[in-house]
């Protein structure tokens, strides 16, 4: 019997680099060989459409291996010479040389219909061309075809600067672990599983929508009791005309109308016809159908708390509770109940604008204070497997959380808490005001925190490894909200390179001044007045001058699209990797501003070769329509990358929240310094729930710039990595060479941290010591530190060669342990 055959398919650009041609090969061959691995690799056929550039290397690398060759070609073509030994496939398709996209949609559907495997060599820009290469991945993504998909990310001679756009698919963050190395790495393979969403079958398809309308309240309460009305008529009818012939219809009729209040249902003839004693039934159901439906509405409010009862009773693993209602709250809630959660939403109002359709997804409403003790008790809270806190109010979470805290004595150690908090200060305020069983349940997030810090992760804005003559990072962001403030935070956080690489933040909206004013009243560190010595040393060190710059944003499309506005001006140049985020708090105003830019943002990058990525912020929870919109953005500038994020349905289901993959870098951060300058004994888990929010975030910034130190020494270790885990091959003389440069930059982060907190270097503090050996005497001794740090002073706010040998060595700890960090974290 023969043995099926496994078709692996190959798409990609015609105009690859020739100095890139070696290391793809090497890449192709590596790929290949692992598909076919202990396999017959007669049982393989490899499908082209032997297209110039990746196409025809693909069939050269399958044949050296041995792998059998399919070219898939047209009627029109098909008389195109081949190399020896390559078979032909001919598609139904003409005319390709006046309208050659016809061709090359159709050789894309065959290909992914074929193919089990799918070669994908490609920059990662949806660039909108009908039958690109972008255009068969997004065919891929979107079909139902069961597939895997093999991208390897490489430059193209009209794009150098390649993206790793099926990232964040390829990596599911599970059991806080990642697959590979989370950033774009050139000539590295991203793998999907296809199709990403299971296809319904076909009964799903046919009961789902007829089990919502049967489960309806108008279905229940209006529609069934008449079909049971109208059968029990129609079978009394008959069946009393069966079993007395003389009776005429009007008779039959009415007689049959008893049957409903019983006055005809005991029947003394023996032989009862089928009909008839189904309509005697019916009469039966109908009536206390009838009074089901009285007592539902006699009792009221009651069904809720019976419903509370019996959800508590009977499902306390899928017993859920939000507390605060809004966009948020309706998106997680949707996201619940679709995963047959029962959800209660409790909310001060009862006008929410959510409300109805909070009610409409199957969730329980509850009107009341969310921090109301007899309310939460009403609720059933200590049976809830999930307390989710998602008022818009900070300061209500906080409440909240400090009265669950008081009242949950005997509750099961299974639940967790999920609190929303934005402001740090009330973060650390929560922390330190609970008790340490109620700090192991919950787990604080902040969803534009979290959004900020997985686009820095998977596309970072220090792009030196890709453009190594750049001289500095330039993140713009247009619009200042909540959103926008996140990202310029966590740029001016992480913003801090080995190297003479700089930082620059320029801001667009509306009344600047206004805005520039609000922001340094939040962090005066950027303020330009005259500050102590120390202090204006390190900031000078930190940061430059122009590092953060607040601009009006232009209300004219003349004035918007000038070259002489600062949004073009000294930006858009190869000395620069360039960020733009367009951030306007309406997503649908930032679509359309950018629609505006997007051409002009092409041209320039086609001129100056500028390494250019584009993030519209879209926040409407409906992937499609996302979907959508990001592939016309990216029509209207084919050769920059376009993403949209912040999409609700990402950032604020159930799994996003949960989601620790975020803390797994941190938690080792935090295990290793306890290692070296604490208690050796305990497990990770225990040094992590014992740590406070404070430290916890300090841990997670350190975490987010390790990426950072990784990308500035990546081209110096020569693109070394694991192939399959892509841990990094670090040569230990290589490590040992970058130690100092990168030590330095992460104490210069650390500082960063602390001075955007508020903390001020101890040397500038007057005093009754006057002597610099007094106040480090002072700091060293028991609770000096705890003293001092609570006043925002600290001792090691000071540049790095200043510090004491300790206080290296701990950065130098640090640096020498990310091995060992990312062996843990990066799963085999």
């Amino acid at each position: 019997m023969a043995k099926a055959t496994t078709y692996i398919a190959v798409t990609g650009h015609r105009d690859l680099r020739p100095e890139d041609l070696p290391e793809i090969k090497v890449k192709v061959k590596e790929k290949l060989i692992q598909i076919t691995r202990d396999k017959d690799l007669g049982t393989f056929r490899l499908l082209s459409g032997m297209a110039e550039g990746a196409d025809q290397l693909v069939v050269e690398i399958a044949r050296e291996i041995g792998i059998p060759s399919t070219a898939v070609l047209t009627a029109q073509n098909q008389t195109m010479e081949l190399p020896k030994g390559l078979d032909r496939h001919i598609l139904p398709v003409h005319n390709p040389s006046e309208n050659e996209e016809n061709y090359f949609e159709a050789l894309g559907n065959h290909l992914l219909a074929e193919a089990r495997h799918i070669l994908v060599l490609w920059d990662g820009v949806y660039n909108g061309k009908r039958g690109g290469t972008s255009a068969v991945v997004k065919w891929a993504l979107e079909g139902d075809y069961k597939l895997n998909l093999h991208h390897l990310v490489v430059p193209r001679s009209i794009n150098p600067y390649p993206l790793a756009s099926l990232l964040p698919k390829s990596l599911a963050f599970t059991q806080e672990k990642f697959h590979r190395i989370p950033f774009t790495v050139h000539f590295s393979w991203v793998e999907v599983a296809l199709p990403l969403v299971k296809k319904e079958t076909f009964f799903k398809k046919i009961w789902n929508p007829i089990g919502r309308k049967l489960g309806s309240q108008v279905f229940l309460s209006f529609v069934l009791p008449m079909l049971l009305v109208l059968s029990t008529l129609a079978l009394g009818t008959f069946g009393f005309l069966q079993i007395l012939p003389n009776l005429d219809f009007h008779n039959a009729l009415f007689m049959a109308v008893n049957l409903i209040t019983f006055n005809n249902s005991v029947i003394e003839n023996s032989a009862v016809p089928i009909a008839l004693n189904l309509a005697r039934y019916m009469g039966l159901i109908t009536a206390l159908s009838a009074f089901t439906i009285a007592l539902y509405f006699a009792l009221g409010q009651e069904r809720r708390r019976l419903k509370l009862i019996f959800w508590q009773r009977f499902y306390p693993h899928q017993y859920v509770v939000v507390l605060g209602a809004g966009e948020k709250s309706l998106t997680l809630v949707k996201d619940l109940c679709s995963c047959r959660k029962k959800v209660v939403v409790v909310s001060p109002e009862e006008n929410q604008p959510f409300t109805s359709e909070i009610q409409g997804t199957g969730a329980i409403w509850v009107k009341g204070s969310t921090h109301a003790a007899s309310l939460l008790k009403k609720i059933y809270h200590q049976k809830a497997g999930e307390i989710y806190l998602l008022d818009e109010d900070d300061t209500n979470n906080v409440r909240t959380t400090l009265e669950l805290d008081r009242i949950s004595g005997n509750i099961p150690k299974r639940q967790r808490w999920f609190v929303h908090l934005q402001n740090s200060s009330l973060k650390t305020l929560l922390y330190s005001h609970l008790e340490s069983s109620s700090r192991d349940r919950m787990h604080i997030f902040d969803i534009c925190e979290n959004t900020a810090r997985r686009l820095q992760l998977f596309f970072p804005f220090d792009r030196f490894y890709q453009s190594p003559n750049a001289e500095q990072a330039m993140v713009v962001i247009v619009g200042f909200g909540k959103l926008g403030k996140e990202i310029a935070l966590n740029a001016l956080r992480l913003g801090h390179f080995p190297g003479n690489k700089h930082l620059k933040v320029r801001v667009f909206c509306h009344n600047a001044t206004a805005a520039r004013e609000e922001f340094l009243n939040s962090y005066p560190v950027f303020n330009t007045h005259p500050k102590a010595h120390h202090l204006q040393e390190l900031i000078a060190d930190l940061w430059e001058k122009e590092s953060l710059e607040f601009y009006d944003l232009p209300q004219e499309d003349a004035a918007r699209l000038s070259g002489k506005s600062p949004l073009f001006a000294e930006i858009l140049q190869t000395k620069n990797t360039v960020s733009l985020y367009i951030c306007l708090e309406n997503d649908l105003n930032s679509g359309a501003y950018l629609s505006l830019l997007l051409p002009k943002l092409n041209r320039y990058k086609q001129q100056e070769n500028c390494n250019l990525q584009v993030f519209c912020y879209y926040k409407f929870p409906n992937k499609t329509e996302e979907k959508n919109t990001e592939y016309r953005l990216n029509q209207l500038a084919p050769e920059v990358p376009v993403r949209c994020f912040g999409n609700l349905l990402e950032e604020c289901t159930a799994s996003a929240i949960r989601d620790r993959a975020l803390d797994a870098l941190p938690r080792q951060i935090a295990y290793w310094y306890m290692q070296g300058y604490g208690d050796r004994s305990l497990e990770i888990d225990r040094v992590w729930q014992e740590s406070s929010e404070q430290e916890k975030e300090s841990n997670r910034h350190a975490a987010d710039h390790l990426w950072v130190k990784l990308r500035s020494v990546w081209r110096e270790i020569d693109w070394k990595f694991h192939p399959e885990t892509f841990e990094p091959l670090l040569d230990p003389d290589i490590v040992a060479f970058h130690e100092k440069r990168l030590s330095q930059a992460e104490h210069r982060r650390w500082c960063a941290e602390l001075l955007l907190q508020g903390f001020r270097p101890l040397q500038d503090e007057p005093g009754v010591m006057e002597a610099w050996e007094q106040w480090e005497a002072y700091w060293y001794k028991q609770g000096g530190k705890k003293i001092l740090k609570a006043e925002k002073l600290h001792l090691d706010l000071r540049p790095f060669d200043a510090l004491d040998e300790r206080e290296q060595q701990k950065d130098l700890d640090q640096i020498r342990t990310i091995p060992k960090m990312l062996q843990a974290i990066i799963r085999s």
